[in-house]
């Protein structure tokens, strides 16, 4: 990426890409920035075209937030991985994803951010394309709980192994859905195959491995919670 591994630098340059109209990927931009503090709000609204993300923020350490409308302009990314992971980020700004209607698939956009307290409702209601969540979550030690209604609109889910792997502060119910005024948690989905996509086992491997103080860790299938 452009400032990859810059080691001094803590501001994102301002107005950098305003006329990058037809940049497709800005992965690994700021990888291993471990200085960069902030991002302007606009940063990416010119970028329309833009469609690889992945790996933009890997181990900025003193990134602890990010603009909510960050991504707003840009709907044509259709998978993300390791956009955060090993940052020092410790909140998510609500409807961040907001931008994600074509995303198919995030894998380990979160991973190792310790310093991350919490996951803000609705996070992922705009991406009814979604169907594979990887080790999103891995090892976000500081996170307590999750939002009930995280995967409502997350219908078409066939892939969440490792998805909260190592969460260990973890508390309370894992996400469900109401479905006529039941609880369908994710390892229940299969259940109801008229509404869900069905989740195989074997991709839901390790999904909720080491989050013992979830207190519906008992009644989850061996496979959800398998290292």
């Amino acid at each position: 990426g452009a400032f990859e591994k810059m080691a001094n630098l803590t501001i994102a340059p301002e107005g950098l890409f305003d006329t990058a109209l037809n940049v497709t990927d800005a992965s690994r931009l700021f990888y291993d920035c471990k200085a960069l503090e902030s991002v302007p709000e606009n940063y990416f609204s010119n970028m329309t075209k833009l469609e690889d993300i992945s790996n933009m923020f890997y181990n900025c350490q003193s990134l602890k937030q990010v603009p909510g409308g960050l991504f707003k302009s840009n709907t044509a990314v259709s998978s993300v991985t390791a956009l955060f992971s090993y940052s020092g980020l410790e909140n998510i700004p609500a409807g961040f994803f907001d931008f994600g209607e074509n995303i198919k698939m995030m894998i380990t956009i979160f991973a190792g951010c310790e310093k991350l307290k919490e996951i803000p409702e609705g996070l992922f209601d705009n991406l009814p394309q979604i169907t594979r969540f990887q080790s999103t979550f891995l090892n976000c030690t500081s996170l307590t709980s999750i939002p009930t209604a995280l995967f409502d609109n997350c219908k078409k889910l066939n892939i969440i192994q490792y998805m909260f792997k190592g969460c260990t502060g973890l508390t309370g119910e894992s996400p469900y859905t109401m479905v006529d005024g039941v609880k369908v948690h994710l390892y229940e989905r299969n259940d109801h195959l008229d509404i869900f996509t069905k989740i195989p086992l074997k991709d839901a491997k390790g999904t909720f491995a080491e989050c013992t103080g979830l207190s519906d860790y008992a009644s989850m299938p061996d496979k959800y919670k398998e290292n």
